[in-house]
C-alpha cells in the first residue's frame, strides 16, 4: 500500500524569488550608494585641490608682483612700506624689521613696520641683547625662528605681543648682508610655504638693497666726477683770464715803471738850462704817448674782469643778454 501526499510550493517560491530579488537590490542599491558616495568624495577632493592650486596659483602671483615691486625700489622705505603693504596677503605677519651691516660689521636697522612695544620695566632694556640674539641668524643656514613665553622680556623694536620672529638673512656677493625680521603676536607657526614665502622675499631685498648701495656709490662718483670737472674747468678759465689779463696789465705796468724812472732822472734841484728843457720836452711827450696807451690797457683790463662777471652770471641765471655777434666771434677768433 502506498501513501502519497501532495503540497503546492508556489507561494513559497514566489516569496523566495522575490526576498533574493528584494536582497540583490538592496545590494545593488547599497553598492551604487557606496558609488556616488565615493565620487563626490572625490569630487570633493579635487575641488579643494583646484582651490589649493588657484590659491598657490594667486600666492605666486602676488609674491612675483611683490617681489618685482621691492626690487624697482632704491629707498630702503619705500621697501619696507611696500612689504608691509603685501606682506600679510601672503604670511601671517604683524610687523616686520630690515637691518644691515655697517663698516663695523653691526646691525643697523633701515626700516621697521608695525607698532613698537612700549619701554616698560618689563621690558628688554637692552636693544643690543636682541641684536646680538638677531646677529646670531646671519651664518646660519636658512631660516631661523625665536619664540619668547609669556614670561619672558618682551622685543624692543617689535610690535606689541610679539612673541615669534621669523629671521631670514639677506645675502650679498661677498657674504651676509643683513637682515629680514618678520614678528607674530602669539606663537603662530609658520608653515613650509610661508617659509618659502619669506626666503623669495629675502632674495628680491637683499638684492633691492644691494642696487641701492651700487646706486648711491654711483651718485657720489657722479658727484666727485663733476666736482674734479668744475675744478678742471676752473683752472682753465683762470689760466685763460690770467693770460688775457696779462697782456693789459703788463702794457700799463711797463710804461708806468718807464715814466717813473725818467721822472727819477730829472735832477731835483737844477738852474733851468737846456738840458732840463729838453729832458722835461722829453717826458712830456713820453706822457703824452704814454697816458692814452695806460688808459687803454687799464679799460681793456676792467672790461675783460666785467666779460668775467657777466659769464659768472650767467651761468647761475636765465635771464637774457644782448651782445655783439661781431666782437664775441672776434674775441673768441
Amino acid at each position: 500500500r502506498v501513501l502519497i501526499s501532495s503540497m503546492d510550493v508556489t507561494d513559497m517560491l514566489r516569496a523566495e524569488a522575490a526576498n533574493v530579488a528584494r536582497l540583490q537590490a538592496e545590494t545593488e542599491s547599497q553598492a551604487k550608494g557606496r558609488m556616488l558616495a565615493q565620487i563626490a568624495e572625490e569630487k570633493a577632493a579635487s575641488d579643494r585641490l583646484r582651490v589649493l592650486a588657484d590659491e598657490a596659483r594667486n600666492n605666486l602671483q602676488r609674491l612675483s608682483e611683490l617681489g618685482r615691486q621691492v626690487t624697482a625700489s632704491l629707498d630702503p622705505q619705500v621697501i619696507v612700506a611696500t612689504l608691509s603693504q603685501g606682506l600679510t596677503s601672503l604670511m601671517p605677519a604683524d610687523g616686520l624689521r630690515i637691518l644691515v651691516l655697517d663698516d663695523d660689521e653691526r646691525l643697523q636697522s633701515i626700516g621697521d613696520w608695525g607698532a613698537a612695544a612700549p619701554i616698560s620695566a618689563e621690558a628688554d632694556q637692552d636693544e643690543d641683547a636682541h641684536l646680538r640674539e638677531l646677529s646670531q641668524c646671519l651664518h646660519r643656514p636658512g631660516l631661523a625662528t625665536l619664540q619668547r613665553d609669556e614670561r619672558s622680556a618682551a622685543w624692543r623694536h617689535a610690535p606689541i605681543g610679539a612673541r615669534s620672529a621669523l629671521v631670514a638673512p639677506l645675502s650679498g656677493q661677498q657674504g651676509p648682508l643683513g637682515l629680514l625680521v618678520v614678528y607674530v603676536r602669539g606663537t603662530i607657526g609658520h608653515t613650509v610655504t610661508h617659509r618659502a614665502v619669506l626666503e623669495t622675499l629675502a632674495l628680491h631685498v637683499g638684492s633691492a638693497i644691494r642696487n641701492a648701495r651700487a646706486y648711491a656709490q654711483l651718485q657720489i662718483a657722479q658727484k666727485q666726477l663733476v666736482e674734479r670737472e668744475k675744478l678742471a674747468a676752473l683752472g682753465s678759465l683762470v689760466a685763460g683770464v690770467a693770460h688775457e689779463l696779462n697782456t693789459p696789465l703788463g702794457n700799463a705796468l711797463l710804461l708806468t715803471s718807464t715814466l717813473n724812472e725818467r721822472f727819477r732822472a730829472l735832477p731835483a734841484e737844477a738852474p733851468p738850462g737846456e738840458d732840463v728843457h729838453a729832458a722835461m720836452g722829453e717826458l712830456r711827450q713820453l706822457v703824452t704817448q704814454a697816458g692814452p696807451l695806460i688808459e687803454h690797457s687799464l679799460r681793456s683790463a676792467a672790461g675783460l674782469m666785467s666779460s668775467f662777471k657777466q659769464v659768472a652770471a650767467d651761468q647761475t641765471a636765465d635771464r637774457r643778454r644782448s651782445f655783439d655777434l661781431a666782437q664775441a666771434v672776434g674775441e673768441l677768433a
